[in-house]
């Protein structure tokens, strides 16, 4: 008998054992023993499929307040978002001004409808004087009748590296690295249709999308199709191998007057790439400017991940060629990042083999007058994204970020990061040569 047909046996009968229990608390064993690969995810759900139905409605907590109808055909989620962040930075000649912001601030409401379509829809409130104003960021419906494949359909995130699809309150950092903002043209919310799949160790999904939401255009609307596949040959007992590919082909919108948006919003015409150091308050330190007549650019990642109980490293390479009309040269740029963590508590980071992606740390003894003391974790980046290319001299942009979280409990969690820029070459401009630092906190309430 194998390890995990053993396993699934060992599932089933502590669930008959616990019949009298709540629901909830099945639900969260199968769930954890799902996470950590003792079961594929075809088997959670056969085993949650199986369990016996509770006569009245269930509330539970895993994933914002949720209520479910008794049957489970509907449910209703009510989520939060909430971050608040503060900087100091240690000026290498150019001044950059400290102070605190209001990173994020998001409702939510998500759930199930007949059992086969499921949906989502978050609102995003931003700081006073941001320029960008409030948003829809998630808006889509699912329909998930022909699992092991699920239609979306709405305004989400393009399938596309594995660092940008990871949810923000489950970041291991502060701020992405520096290939995010290479691709934050792309993977801001677009509307559009995606098919995706998935089985015990791998993953896949290709869509059509518009443009954001948040483009104006005196022409035609930009569009493109990504794509994005994942395979975990090895994932059971705390243990990862992830293995991830991505490739993303885009039109721009004609005349722009508003492109990307955060780190790369422009109001000029053209497509802009630009990069901060890994600190939100900080200023854009390379940049290619306004790219005038392109016709198509398109992106192709790679992605490694693995883990070994509370340690795992993950790192992407990723490049973007860029097409362009009336004789102007094409152009490519490349970006590359490498992290590893370490749980100092030893809690294992979840990971979700039918997206490709990590979860959050979910502390096994949460902060408590007289209990335990949460979770802590510590981590290292190096990263670097080079914008030169023929006769564009965006610059070029190498940091490291160290950073250390403390996970209070499931919804609760505080972050202190480290980001030291250690090789910023861009001729012509103040911070050419420079090596600012940047000392950053923020307290986040998640749920």
């Amino acid at each position: 008998m194998s390890h995990q047909t053993r396993a699934l046996y060992a599932a089933a009968a502590l669930l008959l054992c616990a019949a009298s229990a709540p629901t909830l608390a099945k639900d969260d064993l199968l769930e954890t023993l799902a996470q950590k690969g003792v079961i594929s995810m075809e088997e959670y759900e056969k085993l949650k499929a199986g369990q016996p139905k509770s006569a009245a409605p269930s509330f539970n907590t895993d994933d914002g307040l949720k209520f479910a109808s008794a049957d489970g055909a509907f449910s209703i989620a009510v989520g939060t978002l909430q971050q608040i962040d503060y900087a100091a930075y240690d000026d290498d000649g150019t001044d950059i001004a400290d102070g605190s912001q209001l990173r994020r601030s998001r409702l939510s409401l998500g759930g199930t409808l007949f059992k086969d379509f499921s949906y989502r829809v978050e609102y995003e409130f931003r700081q006073a004087g941001s320029g960008n104003g409030t948003q829809i960021t998630d808006a889509y419906v699912a329909y998930m009748a022909l699992k092991p494949l699920i239609i979306t359909v709405g305004q989400f995130k393009p399938s596309f590296s594995m660092e940008a699809l990871t949810a923000d309150k489950s970041a291991t950092f502060m701020e992405r690295a520096l290939p995010f903002y290479l691709v934050s043209p792309l993977v801001v919310r677009t509307p559009g249709v995606q098919v995706a799949g998935s089985g015990t160790f791998w993953s896949a999904a290709a869509g059509v999308s518009s443009s954001p939401l948040s483009d104006a255009s005196s022409g035609d609307e930009g569009w493109g199709y990504a794509a994005r596949g994942t395979l975990a040959p090895y994932f059971k007992d705390g243990k990862l191998l992830h293995l991830g590919v991505g490739y993303t082909w885009r039109k721009p919108t004609q005349n722009n007057t508003t492109v990307g948006s955060g780190a790369t919003a422009t109001t000029t015409s053209g497509v802009t790439f630009s990069a901060k150091p890994e600190s939100d308050q900080a200023p854009s330190l390379v940049t290619t400017g306004a790219l005038a007549d392109t016709r198509d650019y398109r992106y192709i990642g790679s992605e490694f991940a693995a883990a070994y109980g509370p340690a795992s490293v993950q790192g992407e390479y990723m490049w973007v060629d860029v097409s362009r009309d009336n004789g102007k040269q094409d152009l490519s740029f490349a970006t590359w990042y490498a992290q590893a963590a370490y749980t100092l508590t030893g809690e294992v980071r979840p990971y979700k083999v039918d997206k490709g992606v990590f979860e959050g740390i979910r502390p096994a003894h949460p902060f408590a007058s007289g209990g335990g003391w949460g979770a802590f974790e510590v981590a290292a980046r190096l990263s670097q994204i080079d914008l030169n290319d023929g006769t564009v001299v965006g610059g070029k942009l190498r940091d490291m970020t160290l950073g250390l979280s403390w996970y209070l409990n499931s919804y609760l969690r505080v972050s202190a990061n480290y980001v030291n820029v250690l090789k910023l070459d861009r001729s012509g401009n103040a911070f050419d040569g420079q090596e600012p630092a940047a000392y950053q906190m923020r307290l986040q309430m998640a749920f």
